[in-house]
């Protein structure tokens, strides 16, 4: 039976709610009010069309040049500027910035294709006016493979010793100031490092004449120096603007055509970048205009408005701005503010964007392991300051909306001017400031209310499937209180279980709760039996939760009699344990949070290698193309192995082989060791899901750092690299001496010497130099020793990764080949 509907303002919704704190109401009822729109039996409609900007509403609309991005084949600064020898990681692009690079086509010579301008290799060179960056970008550096844009070490070094340092000895020959610069990227390396670990560059300033030449003659340098690489460099000019320098009312200015625009003008100079020497790259600028409540209301952009703000905006046609503004588009996404459909900003790729200036608005972040961690008796410090920013807010801090188009710096003058201030007033929500707060505040107390609740109750209770599914939900709605809801998959799942479900034949597209790539069948494109034929959708105006249970003495969940479980993967991007073991993480001893950073490398044996794919693997050797080798005899039935170590069968030696090498590097990393300290992560950054399915890709990926949280690394010669691989696959009847670790732990180390048993002496020495050839293809492995896998004891021969730390500390040896 569907429950009466009841239709609230946002007004009346925050009056009941606060109506519903008093000591005579019980708090669950406050709870249910505010998150699942439970009120007196009937279901709340929040209707935020009550509130729809009137015509005689006073506004003030201003516009301003915000950020500027430019690509350019030279640096084209005006001014002084400072230049690091040795650039932080911090200060690489690695964020998008909506801009492609392009890149040669190694395949086709003469064409090119795009690349998201964050994907390419880049580092970065000096600032200038503080914010102000310039970077270097490499094109012929990036490819598919590649999963950072970060410079390895090896690159740095080509960088600094081939084209930064002799590009500033030939600037600087006359100052004699080249001689203040390290003459190797090793010595400002050691030079920066503090007698704590700690890295601290330095910078220089480079006069403003060799900036303007910085450009040619670093380019001149690497072309002198063979660095192929470099070819094709081009640098990226950022300036980070601050929107009321250049903030004005269009109304009181008037310029002319034809005329340059003094305010733009003005906002390139105070930058030190020159109008006529940017017309020979790439220039983007963000245009802007604000609009602000004269009676000091909260201004939102209504949804429905989109296709008319972006027809005004870029000058497109009825038709064109609808299909633009489609949901379901690629290059369209809906920003719901404040958990009400109705109210949102929106990002339309290129180009323009809608948003709520607002106070106090935060990248930070709450986690299910936050929440799980909560104490009996304690709050959730998040969900406290949350409420403690809402409530500041709402005493005269009114939100304004904004509409940013990123244009090509020709159209920068031209862009926003004579907006219509008609279309304006029919975009716009105008609610009480007061109001505006209290609903994030009001959603936020509920949600710590629930959370609090868990923390209060048994471990037992807290471990039911329902309960963990509830805490998801309110981490998932108090993140997407202040920036926009997340909608990847794991959040798209988590989503199906916590809102109530519509047919997707035929859904209204505007209530579903992630439109994108999910209305294939709602347009009747697709009729893939396995898609769900429900979705998850917002009837009620507002993120209103599924009905959850309450009971005082137990943790709020909800109920799974209707809801379907969550996909392993999608547990464990939230918990990051599976189900059976969030007990034993998280509420060991009661209901006590867990270092879960640190993955145990303690077990009598090690796990199996997990492959959760339906085709089975190909196998990695082809013995058989040798000729000679025979199968290996058959298993012994008595084979001194643990119940869960029994063999599969085997089938063929490329089979028995493959199954071992696959084993070998999830041994690896299992084994891999910790830090002192229960409260230090691992030395190893993997997950323990990700250990489980570990590859020789790891092992042959140059990217050390994004594996490890500190390690220590030599270059391998000849004989220590046979002697570690002496260890790791012994020969037959190989028999260790005194007491080892890890060895005996490892399934691959007790298949490998069955295996080798089971075969004559002289097939055994082929497997091994076939295995030797496959290891020769990875960069690097442990500096594994007779008596253990990995050794982290302090020694002069290695050095300490480029990571704060100081030299005379325990790390993770690693033999290194690149």
């Amino acid at each position: 039976m569907v429950p009466p509907l009841q239709r609230f303002s946002l007004f009346e919704f925050c009056q009941r709610a606060q109506e519903l704190l008093a000591p005579e109401h019980d708090r669950a009822e406050f709870i249910k009010f505010v998150l699942c729109g439970i009120c007196n039996g009937g279901q709340v409609v929040i209707d935020p069309y009550q509130d729809v900007l009137q015509d005689h509403h006073p506004i003030q609309v201003t516009r301003d040049y915000d950020s500027l991005l430019g690509f350019e084949k030279d640096i084209i600064v005006e001014t002084d500027m400072t230049v690091t020898p040795v650039s932080r990681h911090a200060d690489t692009l690695t964020k998008s910035i909506h801009l492609n690079i392009e890149i040669p086509d190694p395949s086709d010579p003469g064409k090119f294709f795009t690349v998201p301008a964050h994907r390419v290799p880049n580092v970065d060179i000096g600032k200038w006016e503080g914010r102000n960056s310039v970077r270097a970008f490499f094109p012929l550096l990036w490819s598919r493979n590649r999963s950072s844009p970060i410079l390895s070490q090896e690159e740095h070094t080509v960088f600094y010793e081939m084209g930064l340092k002799p590009a500033i000895d030939f600037l600087e020959q006359e100052t004699g100031l080249a001689s203040e610069w390290p003459p190797k990227y090793t010595d400002e390396l050691f030079r920066a490092r503090t007698t704590k670990g700690q890295l601290v560059f330095q910078t220089k300033v480079l006069r403003k004449k060799s900036v303007r030449r910085l450009g040619s003659v670093l380019r001149k340098s690497f072309k002198f120096n063979k660095v192929r690489w470099a070819s094709g460099m081009i640098f990226m000019h950022q300036v980070q603007g601050v929107k009321a320098a250049t903030m004005y009312n269009p109304d009181d200015y008037n310029h002319e055509d034809g005329l340059p625009d003094p305010i733009l003008r003005a906002f390139l100079e105070r930058n030190h970048i020159s109008w006529n020497r940017m017309r020979h790259g790439k220039w983007f600028i963000d245009v802007a205009i604000e609009v602000k409540s004269m009676i000091k209301e909260s201004l939102q952009w209504r949804s429905d408005s989109h296709s008319r703000l972006s027809g005004a905006a870029l000058q497109l046609t009825d038709e064109q701005a609808v299909s633009v503004t489609a949901l379901g588009s690629h290059h369209y996404v809906r920003d719901v503010v404040s958990h009400l459909p109705a109210v949102a900003g929106c990002r339309i790729d290129p180009g323009a964007h809608t948003y709520a200036k607002e106070a106090g608005r935060s990248a930070k972040f709450m986690t299910c392991k936050q929440a799980l961690a909560l104490r009996p008796g304690k709050s959730s410090r998040f969900c406290d300051g949350l409420y403690e920013l809402y409530t500041n807010a709402s005493q005269g801090h009114p939100s304004n909306a904004r509409f940013e188009v990123r244009v090509p710096h020709q159209f920068a003058e031209k862009v926003l001017q004579n907006f219509d201030k008609g279309v304006l007033q029919s975009s716009l929500f105008a609610f009480d400031t007061v109001v505006w707060w209290s609903i994030r505040s009001y959603r936020v107390l509920a949600i710590k209310y629930v959370l609090m609740a868990q923390a209060n109750s048994s471990a037992r209770s807290r471990s039911f499937y329902g309960s963990l599914l509830l805490t998801a939900g309110c981490v998932w709605l108090a993140n997407s209180l202040h920036c926009r809801p997340d909608d990847q998959n794991a959040s798209r799942d988590l989503m199906g279980c916590l809102f109530p479900h519509t047919a997707r034949a035929g859904a209204d597209k505007n209530t579903l709760a992630y439109p994108r790539g999910s209305l294939e069948d709602v347009s009747g494109g697709s009729d893939d039996e396995d898609r769900p034929q429900t979705l998850p959708y917002h009837p009620y105006g507002m993120f209103f939760l599924v009905k959850f249970t309450h009971e005082r003495g137990h943790s709020p969940r909800l109920d799974m009699q209707h809801i379907d479980r969550l996909p392993i993967k999608s547990f464990l991007f939230f918990f990051g344990v599976k189900f059976a073991d969030v007990g034993l993480y998280y509420f060991h001893n009661g209901p006590r949070g867990v270092n879960t950073a640190r993955v145990t490398n303690k077990a009598k044996v090690t796990p199996r290698f997990y492959h959760n794919e339906p085709e089975a693997l190909p196998d990695v050797f082809n013995i058989a193309a040798l000729g000679t080798v025979g199968n290996p005899t058959p298993i012994d039935d008595g084979l001194d192995l643990e119940e869960s170590d029994i063999p599969e069968p085997e089938g063929t030696l490329d089979n028995a082989l493959s199954m071992i090498w696959r084993q070998f590097f999830v041994d690896l990393v299992v084994k891999s060791p910790n830090q002192r300290g229960a409260k230090n992560p691992s030395y190893l950054k993997m997950p323990l899901e990700d250990r489980l399915t570990a590859t020789d890709a790891i092992f042959k990926s140059k990217d050390l750092a994004k594996y490890w949280v500190i390690f220590s690394w030599r270059m391998a010669e000849s004989k220590e690299w046979d002697r570690a691989f002496d260890h790791l696959w012994p020969p037959k009847n190989y028999q260790p001496v005194g007491n080892t670790q890890n060895y005996k732990n490892c399934i691959y180390y007790k298949k490998w010497a069955d295996l080798l048993t089971r075969l004559t002496d002289a097939d055994a020495k082929k497997i091994r130099k076939e295995v030797r050839v496959k290891m020769n293809e990875l960069m690097w492995w442990p500096n594994a020793q007779q008596d253990r896998i990995w050794c982290t004891r302090t020694d002069d021969r290695y050095t300490i990764a480029d990571s704060g730390a100081p030299q005379d500390r325990p790390a993770p040896q690693l033999l290194v080949r690149f």
